[in-house]
């Protein structure tokens, strides 16, 4: 609970020199979301020529895998939360250059030790052939082209060859970027949802 209150205030120190404090702030406590699901069995993967140009390496991690590598990621906010998700026992799909870590998406499941506070969230009816997806970042300098949508879309291709069949995930109704990503992947859009804080939990609403 403490490195998660961390987080969230460089977040919002973050948000100040950004411009976007308020929206920050406002978004901790009232938020529109919408839930969204991936039908994996069909997905191809997709040539990222950016990748082999700059001889980055994609990896699926595990805790140990940080442990022993000692991966470096771009920002406090970004080592506060892999440290959070490694120890919840989520797996994380980095980009590489070297240790150094350029991006990333995260994703769990049912047989995780922890169960994502959003699976239930979300509403999100789940088995052993389905996924979560969160937390999707590429650094700037390697933005562009499609970047993120492309990684995106390969992470999920090797998600289904690990037999997942279905993947879900969410974006906040502001959110412009994450919205295009997924409509560009084709991933349908469910029945929104109001989050809302009380205390220290959340509580979700559907939208009218």
């Amino acid at each position: 609970m403490i490195k998660y209150f961390l987080i969230k205030l460089n977040e919002i120190r973050k948000s100040i020199s950004k411009g976007t404090f308020k929206k920050e702030v406002t978004s901790l406590f009232k938020t529109e979301v919408v839930p969204v699901e991936k039908d994996l069995q069909n997905i191809t993967e997709v040539p990222n020529r950016k990748i082999d140009e700059l001889k980055l390496v994609i990896k699926d991690t595990k805790q140990e895998d940080y442990k022993r590598e000692k991966y470096k990621f771009p920002d406090k906010i970004r080592k506060n939360k892999a440290e959070l998700y490694y120890k919840k026992d989520f797996n994380g799909i980095l980009i590489l250059d070297g240790n150094n870590v350029l991006g990333h998406i995260w994703y769990t499941d049912l047989k995780n030790k922890t169960i994502h506070q959003n699976i239930k969230l979300l509403k999100l009816e789940m088995s052993p052939e389905k996924v979560y997806l969160f937390d999707l970042f590429v650094v700037e300098k390697i933005r562009g082209n499609n970047f993120s949508t492309n990684f995106m879309n390969n992470s999920l291709f090797s998600l289904q060859m690990k037999g997942y069949k279905k993947a879900y995930g969410y974006f906040s109704v502001d959110n412009l970027q994450a919205l295009w990503v997924h409509r560009l992947l084709g991933y349908k859009e469910l029945k929104h949802l109001i989050w809302k804080r009380r205390l220290f939990s959340k509580i979700s609403i559907p939208v009218k």
